[in-house]
C-alpha cells in the first residue's frame, strides 16, 4: 500500500530574476506550516519528501520536513512545467511507499485528477484544483490512472 500526499508550494513572491528563484512570502511560509500541522497525524516516520528543485518548493519542503521530522530529497522531474504523465511514470518506478510530493500547478492538480479520477487531458473544471499550500492525501496499491483513493484534501 502506498500513501501519497501531493502538495503545492506556499505562496511565492514575484520579485526574482527567474521563476526558479522565487521565494516564499511570509504568507506562503505560514501556509506551508498550517498544512504540515494538518498532515502530522497522517504521515509515518518513514515518509520521504520529494520536492521540485525550485527555491519556493525547497523552502516549502524544509518547513514541512522540520515540522514533521522527515527527510527530504530534491527530484528534478518535479520542476515546473513537467507533464503530469511523466510524474505518474516516476511514481510507478520508485520503491518508497510513503511519500510527499511538493511541486507546482498545474501539474499537482493534473496529477491528482489523473490518479483519482482517471482524467487525462480533459477539462479540469469541477475537479480537484490546488491553491497555494493545498495538499491531497491519497492511498493506493499502485499509482495508476483512476486507481487511487482520495482520502482528504487539506487547505492551509
Amino acid at each position: 500500500m502506498m500513501d501519497l500526499i501531493v502538495m503545492r508550494h506556499g505562496e511565492a513572491s514575484f520579485g526574482a530574476d527567474s521563476d526558479a528563484l522565487r521565494e516564499l512570502t511570509p504568507n506562503g511560509r505560514a501556509q506551508a506550516l498550517r498544512t504540515a500541522k494538518q498532515l502530522k497525524p497522517m504521515v509515518s516516520e518513514n515518509t520521504l519528501i520529494y520536492y521540485s528543485p525550485f527555491v519556493r518548493t525547497e523552502q516549502t519542503a524544509r518547513l514541512v520536513a522540520d515540522c514533521l521530522s522527515l527527510e527530504m530529497k530534491p527530484e528534478k522531474s518535479l520542476q515546473a512545467g513537467t507533464d503530469y504523465r511523466k510524474i505518474i511514470e516516476w511514481l510507478q518506478a520508485i520503491t518508497d511507499t510513503n511519500i510527499i510530493v511538493i511541486s507546482h500547478n498545474p501539474m499537482v492538480s493534473q496529477l491528482t485528477n489523473a490518479l483519482v479520477y482517471g482524467l487525462q487531458g480533459q477539462s479540469l473544471s469541477g475537479s480537484v484544483i490546488f491553491d497555494t499550500g493545498y495538499a491531497s492525501c491519497m492511498s493506493c496499491d499502485y499509482p495508476a490512472y483512476g486507481c487511487v483513493d482520495l482520502v482528504k484534501m487539506i487547505k492551509p
